[in-house]
């Protein structure tokens, strides 16, 4: 799970300065310190928007804060052009590739600086069951092809001599409606283990795949998942969802969740007298 894991890290630490550091005012108090600023295109300030894989969407900054939103023009954080970059105005042209939205599965609530701090997402993760899911919505220029995590299965269950822990096998088993898939040799310097889940379609291609921590020696409160899966009806735009072992049996309720958040945001650009 290591790339998980430095994935997880990443996202932190993008996220900690304006998920603590950031305590916003008030809903009624922050709409009325934007409203009071002029915006450089037609759409309030405090909302993204832009095209997401040839999808006009808008949805409110407050729920994607700091550097989750990625533009085509916009520079690594690392690198020196981003010290004096300065984005343009954005309009629902702009090629958008990628953004993050946290979602609460228990409450069906979206995390909004308005309505929540960053302690209540960072405070959850010390108990278990923690029920915020992390959606990343990635698109690219050229299209995915349709069998992409097919290969990717087929290339986990290829043997690795110089990596076993790498290589996986069917148990034959299944698990909420996805099948089961355990490593050929658990690495034998941590005794740490990944169990993949995997769905496929009617005709036998792999739709969702996700990687779980087995969590052997009890050693995380809330043994974390990756799960990769695809939009379904637009070969340019991949899901990625990140969440806690305990709700893999909502596999299918956290793949429809994402659809139907871009969905709305998608909605969101046909109002663009909505305020959000």
């Amino acid at each position: 799970m290591k790339y998980f894991t430095v994935k997880k890290l990443y996202a932190a630490f993008c996220l900690l300065p304006f998920l603590i550091a950031c305590n916003p005012p008030q809903k009624n108090d922050a709409q009325a310190v934007f409203d009071q600023k002029e915006s450089r295109y037609p759409y309030p300030h405090h909302d993204t928007v832009g095209n997401f894989g040839g999808i006009p969407i808008r949805f409110s900054s407050y729920i994607t804060p700091g550097p989750v939103v990625s533009y085509e023009d916009t520079p690594s954080g690392l690198s020196k052009e981003w010290e004096t970059y300065d984005p343009p105005p954005r309009t629902l042209e702009s090629p958008l590739t990628g953004f993050l939205v946290i979602w609460n599965l228990k409450t069906d609530e979206i995390f909004d600086l308005r309505n929540q701090t960053g302690f209540d997402y960072y405070d959850a993760m010390d108990y278990p069951e923690n029920p915020w899911v992390e959606f990343s919505y990635h698109a690219d220029k050229t299209p995915w092809s349709l069998d992409f995590l097919t290969k990717k299965l087929e290339r986990d269950l290829r043997y690795k001599p110089t990596l076993p822990e790498y290589s996986f096998k069917s148990t034959g088993e299944k698990l909420y409606g996805l099948e089961v898939y355990k490593q050929l040799e658990p690495n034998t310097n941590t005794k740490t283990t990944d169990t993949l889940f995997i769905g496929r379609d009617k005709n036998g291609n792999v739709t969702t795949y996700i990687s779980c921590f087995d969590n052997n020696k009890n050693e995380s409160i809330n043994p974390p998942c990756s799960h990769n899966f695809l939009s379904g009806n637009n070969p340019y735009i991949t899901f990625d969802a990140s969440y806690s072992r305990f709700y893999l049996k909502d596999w299918r309720k956290i793949e429809s969740q994402s659809k139907k958040i871009l969905e709305e945001f998608k909605d969101n650009a046909k109002h663009p007298e909505r305020k959000l």
